[in-house]
């Protein structure tokens, strides 16, 4: 509603503004509409596909509702008597409602698929829940004393408050990027962090408020964040700092014990029961209301509806309300808000709104901001819009108003920032698992977590890295990992993959990572998705991707997609399968001297930083694979620049997904040619070793060699070619592998982030234990801080060495001293047994132990 038509219903109640009762009276209706029930309509919401969606207890389901009041569906909730109660949509296009008597958490598309998630003590009375600004949901557990969080993927967390008897009850995101709840029992207002920094608030209880009693609360236009009180007479607001103002009904004996909701054009709404009336609070904290045309009708829960109208529950009559006032009126929010990263720019799409207020929409308005500080808006006519001149390596957050003749509409927001780099990943440290793949179809890892937005300022080639621990809990399931791009919302397409082996051993984490390269160019949005299965049907069986945990995080598994301008990137990539038989162990042989070289005559004296990739296994147990990468110079004779080795000692036919990082100077007027080499690491006379998994549509697992020109300035690295022993580890402690020669440190001269990358063949003496390997940082001489790590399995094996890398992505600024250092460990004790880094020796050298670091802006 615009501010005019409020000032007519504020003048019902004499309230002296524009104009006469009469006229207000006939500019400003209720609606109701029967549900399928008798009783028992609770809360409602606008769902993401612009329907009206709704708990009901009594008859234990959810119902949907279109903007003209038609009960479309009704969908049964799984658990009995589960007791529905708040719901909201959540950032992964799905409503979410809490279970107040089951103890659960449920998720229900728009479908009408339900996913229930029960609470880690199933008594703990889950009420309000809302989305918040970190991509999660957040929830009350009003008899339990808890606020609780759930991510998209239905992983909980709590956080206790500071009194048994609080009694939170309903909670809503602030413009702080705080969460703001209700403790009606403790007569307070909570605020808690995304990170779960809990802060209270006390309200007034004194006689002439009724005794407070703090319910519903929502987000205002204002900044501030609005509550009723259900044992007062008032509505109350607070501050983000904390201050609270309180506003008298204009009823001493009426209470607002449900919901509060902000209107269209910023006037708060919220529900009467006893005065069985609609109520509204202007900014200045005038107030009116009007009466509900069916008597002693309950109003509960509200919300402001797709069609810019408030909607409300009637919890006594089973009706849903609908409050009309005149148009034209402000647009109704952005829809499916995302954000692409660019190199300086993010770019911001939105499908329009469901209501455009009777008037044309005119233009969208998106706002960046830094924290809560606005920077310069762009106006456009549609989306996308292209917000440029951001500063890497700076989150942003972003809010899309769509405008029209009256003015600017609520604003839209994404949950989580975008930070503008040219390089972007996504990572999660939580474990993942896939039962019962039928070995074709590639599912998403977690399609909320572990997918990047890119929308490149510039074409160029984007250099991808897909990185995770997987295992199989059944003996003979291999784990196919691959990463997937859609294009300007088109299907995803399949760019690169590698099988992980688990033929020989069940719980026996194996450090996979996948590259590729894909060229972008600049006016698209690229979607890049890590997706996984089975290499064959597994009915009954499960694959795992995520070691550990340690400090209850597993192994990170990421998603990186870095930026390279295309005179500075190279590739030879191929999907045909190669094989090698009768492998001296001495010789290294070319895998494809067509396909899998690559050449350059560099302008200017630079770092090569080299990656190798391959699906690597033998066809006869005992025989590993070495994988080199060598380069010649000017054509002189070939050089070997770094190599690893592929463990497949205990198992056949079992693909390893191995990965050789290597670094190389250069420098104008020569020319470098890279190759890739393999061998079996010992006399392999009658048998063979194979590169290539598969296939999938006819197409072998991708064999990479790839080059990226990187500035000698922004390039760091640390190889060590000698072989080290850890015995007796304690499965907890992290050791230096090298605190002389496998340390990385710099001083930036800006904000940044460091690629980084660890590099080394483990293995065990002893069957049954693995080997952990890990980069940590120290800041300006501080204590050490996990980077990431990965878990590489020797559970099957012994003197079998497992090519291992480990990526992480770390953001510096000026000003301070960051020390890099590769670590590792047991996964658990291992008295009297030795793990080892280094396979060989070759020409008296091990394979490298290597950490790299680059420097993107």
């Amino acid at each position: 509603m615009q501010l005019r038509t409020m000032a007519l219903l504020l003048s019902v109640l004499a309230l002296s503004l524009f104009v006469s009762s009469k006229q207000a009276l006939a500019a400003v209706t209720i609606n109701e509409y029967q549900g399928p029930g008798t009783v028992g309509a609770n809360e409602l919401t606008t769902g993401p596909d612009g329907d009206l969606w709704i708990t009901a207890d009594f008859t234990n389901d959810i119902w949907k509702m279109s903007p003209t009041g038609t009960v479309l569906n009704r969908y049964a909730i799984p658990t009995a008597s589960a007791t529905p109660w708040g719901i909201t949509t959540g950032s992964d296009g799905n409503l979410w409602f809490t279970e107040y008597n089951a103890g659960k958490i449920a998720r229900i598309t728009t479908t009408g698929v339900i996913t229930e998630f029960p609470l880690p003590v199933t008594t703990n009375t889950p009420e309000g829940i809302t989305a918040g600004p970190d991509c999660n949901l957040w929830f009350t557990e009003r008899f339990h004393a808890q606020i609780g969080r759930i991510s998209p993927s239905g992983t909980i967390t709590e956080f206790p408050l500071s009194s048994i008897s609080s009694q939170a009850t309903h909670i809503a995101a602030g413009a702080d990027g705080n969460l703001w709840f209700t403790e009606y029992g403790a007569q307070k207002i909570g605020r808690i962090t995304p990170q779960g920094a809990i802060t209270e608030f006390a309200v007034d209880t004194s006689a002439g408020l009724g005794g407070g009693g703090p319910d519903g609360i929502a987000a205002g236009w204002d900044g501030n964040l609005w509550f009723t009180m259900s044992v007062a007479h008032a509505i109350g607001k607070i501050t983000p700092s904390g201050t609270i103002s309180y506003y008298t009904l204009l009823t001493p004996s009426a209470t607002v014990d449900t919901d509060i909701a902000t209107g269209p054009d910023g006037f708060m709404f919220f529900t009467d029961p006893s005065g069985n009336a609609i109520g509204v609070i202007d900014p200045s904290g005038s107030i009116a209301e009007l009466a509900i045309p069916t008597p002693s009708s309950g109003p509960s829960g509200i919300t402001t509806g797709p069609d810019q109208n408030v909607w409300f529950a009637e919890y006594a009559t089973d009706k849903i309300g609908q409050v009309i006032v005149p148009t034209p009126d402000l647009p109704g929010q952005p829809r499916k808000v995302s954000t692409f990263a660019g190199d300086g720019s993010v770019q911001v799409q939105w499908s329009p709104p469901t209501s455009d207020g009777g008037a044309a929409i005119t233009g969208y308005t998106v706002t960046p901001y830094i924290g809560t500080t606005a920077q310069t808006p762009v106006t456009v006519s549609t989306s996308p819009a292209v917000v440029s001149g951001l500063i890497n390596g700076t989150a942003y957050t972003f809010k899309v108003t769509a405008n029209n003749s009256v003015g600017s509409g609520w604003p839209a927001t994404p949950c989580g920032t975008t930070t503008p780099s040219s390089s972007q990943s996504a990572v999660s440290t939580q474990q993942y698992h896939l039962a019962n793949s039928d070995g074709s179809t590639w599912a998403d890892i977690d399609a909320s977590r572990l997918q990047v937005n890119l929308a490149p300022s510039s074409s160029g080639s984007a250099f991808l890295g897909g990185n995770a621990d997987l295992f199989t809990a059944n003996a003979g399931y291999n784990q196919d990992l691959g990463m997937f791009v859609s294009v300007n919302g088109g299907a995803d397409q399949l760019l690169a993959w590698k099988e992980s082996g688990g033929f020989a051993g069940t719980f026996s984490p194996n450090a996979a990572f996948v590259h590729g390269v894909y060229p972008v160019t600049t006016g698209n949005t690229y979607v890049f998705k890590l997706k996984w299965k089975t290499n064959k049907n597994a009915a009954g069986a499960t694959i795992f991707a995520g070691a550990g945990p340690i400090s209850g995080r597993y192994s990170p598994t990421r998603l990186s997609v870095e930026m390279v301008p295309t005179a500075n990137s190279s590739d030879a990539s191929s999907t045909q399968q190669y094989s090698n038989a009768n492998s001296d162990g001495s010789t290294w042989a070319d895998i494809d001297a067509t396909n899998l070289q690559v050449s350059l005559s560099p302008s200017a004296a630079a770092t090569a930083v080299l990656g190798a990739n391959a699906d690597l296994f033998t066809a006869r147990a005992g025989f590993n694979q070495d994988i080199g990468i060598f380069v010649s110079v000017d054509s002189a004779p070939d050089q070997l620049v770094a190599w690893k080795e592929s463990g497949g000692f205990a198992g056949t036919f079992s693909p390893n997904a191995a990965f050789v990082r290597g670094t190389f100077a250069v420098s104008s007027g020569n020319t470098y040619v890279f190759k890739l080499k393999w061998k079996t690491n010992k006399n392999a006379s009658g048998a063979t070793i194979f590169a290539g998994a598969g296939p999938i549509n006819s197409q072998y697992s991708p064999t990479r060699l790839s080059v990226q020109l990187v500035s000698v300035a922004n390039s760091f690295a640390a190889v060590s070619t000698m072989q080290y022993i850890n015995p007796n580890s304690d499965g907890s402690t992290w050791a230096g592998i090298d605190a002389t020669n496998l340390q990385v440190t710099m001083s930036p001269g800006g904000a940044a982030f460091v690629v980084l990358g660890g590099n080394a063949d483990l293995f065990t003496a002893n069957a049954g234990y693995n080997q952990d390997l890990a980069i940590f940082v120290s800041v300006n001489g501080g204590g050490d801080q996990l980077v990431a790590w990965k878990e590489s399995g020797g559970f099957a094996g012994t003197f079998s060495p497992n090519a291992a890398f480990v990526q992480g992505i770390y953001p510096v600024t000026s000003g301070n001293t960051y020390v890099f250092k590769l670590e590792w460990k047991t996964n658990r004790s291992a008295s009297a047994v030795t793990i080892f880094a280094g396979a060989g020796p070759i020409s008296g050298q091990y394979s490298p132990t290597s950490l790299t670091a680059q420097l993107v802006s």
